[in-house]
């Protein structure tokens, strides 16, 4: 394989760590987060604590903030106002240890992680405690607990290069020991497998009745699933959300598009946030600072941007908890439309 330019691996490392976790993303009357944002002062900030190797996810519950590191291998737990409160997990492969794990979900008291590095799913208590878990065959990207007897698992396609044609379920959804359900939504092929990497990234929203499925690249749609895995319904972004678009190199001297929708994303009070990529002096894709607003029709309703360029996004009704581009946690509150 011919060796790639840096504005490719810059996408390519954009594609990695371009992903996230949250709630529900449904219709309701609702705040619609637009104009004006302030930043909030943290509750008795700890440097060391505020700060992060490689943030993977965050995500929220009634009471805490929950930050993962992929490689510190530990999620860091703060209130709501940015105190830390404690942290739980280690390198390892043995209960509650991980080894790059990339994904958390919330449910019913329990942390499901997405423990890639040992190709498997951990079940914890929200303070770390080791309940169970299982292996998967695939590295894990996402993981989604739907409820206490259904786990959602998705991967990335591995086929080799050239195998444009073998697609494959990307996501897979399991009983809490391990024994297979159902798996659904085909992946999308060109038959350059890192291109196929990128255009396949996706991310997990859960909603009333199932879950959302939305790809990073390359595909306009939000997939509506129910619990046994069918599309009950597809929903357009809006077209007047803005794509940034860039021709990469293939194998064989061949160009590909690549048309990345967003960066980060999470769903509040019934709209879906998406984190806008920006492009760089010398064309490459980077982290935003604006959020599109999108009603659970796709349609755009508003925007809000951020005074800073941020990694990471989880929305609890008017607080905006983000990791920043220099991978600290900070807190912005926004006010209604």
């Amino acid at each position: 394989m011919k060796k790639r330019p840096a504005g490719f691996l810059c996408l390519l490392w954009f594609m990695v760590v371009g992903d996230f976790s949250g709630a529900g993303f449904r219709s309701a009357e609702a705040l619609i987060l637009t104009g004006r944002v302030r930043e909030l002062a943290l509750e008795n900030p700890g440097t060391d604590t505020l700060y992060f190797a490689k943030p993977a996810a965050i995500g929220h519950d009634d009471e805490n903030l929950y930050i993962l590191d992929s490689i510190d291998s530990e999620i860091r737990v703060f209130s709501k106002s940015g105190a830390f409160r404690y942290a739980t997990g280690k390198k390892g492969q043995g209960p509650a240890e991980f080894d790059g794990p990339n994904d958390f979900s919330l449910y019913g008291g329990k942390i499901y992680v997405s423990d890639a590095g040992n190709r498997r799913i951990q079940i914890l208590d929200r303070k770390g405690k080791y309940l169970g878990g299982f292996k998967v065959t695939s590295f894990p990207m996402k993981v989604l607990a739907l409820d206490e007897n259904a786990v959602v698992v998705s991967h990335l396609p591995a086929a080799l290069p050239g195998d444009a044609a073998k697609e494959e379920n990307l996501v897979r959804c399991f009983t809490p020991d391990g024994n297979y359900v159902w798996e659904a939504v085909r992946s999308l092929r060109d038959g350059d497998p890192v291109f196929d990497t990128m255009q396949n990234r996706h991310v997990l929203k859960a909603c009333s009745g199932g879950f959302y499925f939305l790809r990073m690249c390359n595909d306009p749609w939000i997939r509506c699933l129910d619990r046994r895995g069918n599309i009950s319904r597809t929903v357009r972004v809006d077209k007047k959300y803005g794509w940034k678009t860039l021709s990469v190199p293939a194998q064989k001297g061949k160009k590909l598009t690549l048309s990345g929708l967003f960066w980060d994303c999470d769903v509040s009070g019934g709209f879906l946030y998406l984190l806008v990529p920006e492009f760089s002096e010398s064309g490459d894709l980077i982290a935003g600072r604006r959020l599109a607003v999108l009603s659970d029709d796709g349609s755009l309703v508003g925007w809000l941007d951020l005074p800073v360029r941020v990694n990471k996004i989880s929305i609890d009704g008017g607080r905006i908890y983000v990791i920043d581009t220099d991978y600290r946690l900070r807190i912005f509150l926004a006010e209604e439309k």
